[in-house]
């Protein structure tokens, strides 16, 4: 379950066995919350929400908008058995 980026509570990462057979996407946990979000980074829409309010769904497609290239390389990294780098999101 490699870390892919954080922006403060969030931990956004990926499961392995998805970087092998589902398009690029991840999953998002908020502290210590066993919910999980899931994103599609193509076209930004959550296919999973959890326990996630309006406000964070917003906060968290707003992220992955703002830093999608990353995000997409570091999945790639993923597919190709590397290890990618943990990035701090900003929405600057």
């Amino acid at each position: 379950m490699p870390k892919i980026a954080i922006y403060k509570a969030f931990t956004f990462f990926v499961y392995m066995y998805d970087v092998l057979y589902e398009r690029p996407h991840l999953h998002i946990r908020k502290g210590y919350d066993t919910s999980i979000a899931k994103i599609w980074l193509d076209d930004f829409t959550f296919s999973e929400t959890g326990r996630f309010t309006d406000k964070e769904l917003n906060l968290v497609q707003k992220l992955v908008i703002k830093n999608q290239r990353k995000l997409i390389k570091s999945f790639e990294e993923l597919q190709n058995n590397q290890r990618p780098k943990t990035y701090n999101l900003k929405l600057e």
